[in-house]
């Protein structure tokens, strides 16, 4: 099994990719923020990623869309899709339980651009309606799944 990265080589890769980043680091805390624009055309971002351990003591990131505060919704919705808590706008990358990510994996080559990832997907639904992220969350419409023209054909 791979070592766990330690706090200190995520912020070295962080600093790395994303010059210009606020970043705070502890022994086992880390806070990154970073302003990050999905494509050209889009508009940026604020993300913060919240790197501790968890209530098992295993180091987990915690995604935020910080800027803007309340990101607009798609017409007729009330509510943002694939999020954890819609007033801190904590955002839904990968599934926990199917061990998606775990802290052997770097932030700054995992994380972050599911993030970018993310928003784009964000910027679809507010124009369509229809989420074409893929990945499971509680609650998702397992038939719509199938025919999300954004999904990999096998």
């Amino acid at each position: 099994m791979n070592k766990e990265l330690s706090t200190m080589t995520q912020a070295q890769q962080l600093r790395s990719l994303f010059p210009g980043c606020k970043l705070e680091v502890g022994r086992r805390k880390l806070i990154w923020c970073y302003d990050l624009q999905p494509t050209a055309h889009s508009r940026c971002y604020t993300v913060k990623i919240k790197y501790h351990p968890n209530s098992k003591g295993v180091m987990t990131p915690d995604i935020y869309v910080m800027f803007p505060k309340h990101l607009p919704l798609a017409e007729g919705k009330y509510k943002l899709p694939h999020v954890y808590c819609n007033e801190s706008q904590k955002i839904c990358l990968y599934d926990w339980r199917n061990k998606e990510w775990n802290p052997t994996m770097s932030l700054a080559s995992t994380i972050v651009p599911w993030a970018s990832e993310w928003l784009y997907f964000y910027e679809v639904w507010v124009m369509t309606g229809e989420w074409y992220g893929e990945g499971n969350h509680p609650g998702d419409n397992k038939e719509e799944k199938k025919d999300n023209p954004f999904n990999k054909q096998k």
